[in-house]
């Protein structure tokens, strides 16, 4: 709440090449939009914020700096971790994999596998790969592991968690997607009544999200990069996400399953569940996945499009 109200009442405005700071009033509740506006100017790239960013490039320049941070993953205490299935293989094209993407809003109630769960958080956000470092410090050979996304400096602020509906032999609740174990850490158990209470009545009535197979929440910790990006790292944070999200959308795809965003859930109501404090570390995405109801649109084949460029417009012959 603290923050909430210093923001009502002054904006911290950035202006000109020296970066000298100004308070601004913040004017109205109506014009909430405003902090995006000044966010975005503030974070543009400057001498100024470069010169800033510098210190913080110059400590992560260190390889094993940089491993301590990207490896900073939330721990909980429980003894129930349930280790996925390693067969990643997925035979689908990537052409026909883009090309069939698509917003799914209704589900089959059916339990999705653990085969199918594993591939589609694997190559979504799981480890991919390790590179081989010497760190000087310990004097010994470490490793960065990398992830199916990109993400500023490889610092992964992203952390992805899975609120189980319909999954096969993985009891309904909340777990986190351990990324170095490819394994579900289980937080707490959910009624049904407890997911609906994160979403809009919108969205309850767009999507039928009790016969989905999952929600996937996906957070970030904005202090993993705060560090050394300083006003950019919210940025990279949101970009981040967005890479995310859109491997979830083609992996679905590949894996001939429904996914959409979830754009009306209450963002408190989340942060909460997850025990966030919405201020280092804090929900931006949640995506529904399942097994859709009904077939996907076909997708529109180039060659049946004609281009009127003249006009600047585009008419199928579908």
């Amino acid at each position: 709440m603290l923050v909430k109200n210093i923001l009502r009442h002054t904006i911290t405005r950035v202006t000109g090449p020296d970066r000298k700071f100004q308070l601004v009033p913040f004017l109205r509740d109506n014009d909430i939009y405003n902090l995006a506006e000044l966010y975005h100017e503030n974070s543009k790239l400057t001498f100024g914020l470069e010169r800033e960013m510098q210190r913080g490039v110059s400590l992560f320049s260190r390889p094993d700096s940089q491993d301590v941070y990207s490896k900073i993953l939330p721990s909980f205490p429980t003894l129930n971790s349930i280790k996925l299935p390693t067969d990643f293989a997925v035979k689908e094209q990537i052409d026909k994999t883009i090309l069939n993407r698509s917003s799914i809003r209704k589900f089959k109630k059916i339990k999705l596998s653990k085969n199918k769960l594993s591939k589609l958080l694997y190559w979504s956000c799981g480890v991919i790969r390790a590179l081989k470092f010497k760190n000087k410090t310990a004097n010994e050979i470490d490793d960065v592991y990398l992830r199916s996304y990109a993400s500023g400096g490889a610092l992964f602020p992203c952390d992805t968690y899975v609120i189980a509906i319909n999954l096969e032999n993985v009891s309904r609740g909340l777990y986190f997607y351990n990324t170095k174990s490819h394994s579900l850490d289980f937080i707490k158990r959910l009624e049904i009544e407890d997911i609906y209470k994160l979403i809009t009545k919108g969205m309850l009535n767009l999507i039928n999200v009790g016969d989905a197979s999952a929600l996937i929440v996906i957070t970030s910790n904005f202090s993993r990069t705060k560090l050394k990006y300083s006003l950019r790292s919210y940025r990279f944070a949101l970009l981040e996400c967005g890479h995310i999200a859109q491997n979830f959308y083609l992996m679905a795809s590949a894996l001939k399953l429904g996914c959409v965003e979830l754009g009306g859930f209450y963002d408190y109501e989340v942060d909460e569940l997850l025990s966030l404090d919405g201020v280092d570390n804090s929900v931006l995405d949640v995506l529904v996945v399942g097994e859709p109801a009904s077939q996907k649109s076909e997708p529109v084949k180039l060659s049946h499009i004609n281009f009127n460029l003249k006009y600047g417009k585009s008419h199928g012959e579908v």
